[in-house]
């Protein structure tokens, strides 16, 4: 049902947004930024940080989104929730991209440093 993936997913969301400031931490020079500076980078960019994993997680299955390794959805298993399709297509269609640039490991973390470094 919808309520049931959105449930899901925004479950997904929290963990997600916690091992995303543990990964931040991690980054070479982050911790030395005032706490003050790092919520900000951390609040501006923090959607397309996770948008950006979530299409590395599903590069490797077209026309499926893996959130997770228990929670994939293809476009038909995401209908239950209004609006799912259209945002389906675009990550479909972005993910698509990545997987055209054939990304390593290394290049696709470092560019998820960028991400975050220069919002």
């Amino acid at each position: 049902t919808e309520a049931d993936v959105m449930m899901s997913l925004t479950n997904l969301a929290d963990k997600e947004l916690v091992h995303m400031i543990s990964w931040a931490k991690k980054i070479p020079g982050f911790v030395d930024l005032c706490l003050l500076d790092q919520v900000h980078l951390l609040e501006c960019c923090w959607l397309e940080v996770l948008m950006i994993g979530l299409m590395w997680r599903s590069v490797d299955h077209p026309g499926k989104l893996i959130f997770s390794p228990d929670l994939s959805l293809s476009r038909e298993e995401g209908s239950c929730v209004q609006g799912f399709a259209e945002i389906f297509d675009m990550l479909i269609a972005a993910t698509s991209r990545v997987r055209e640039l054939k990304l390593k490991r290394e290049e696709y973390v470092c560019l998820k440093a960028m991400i975050l470094l220069n919002s």
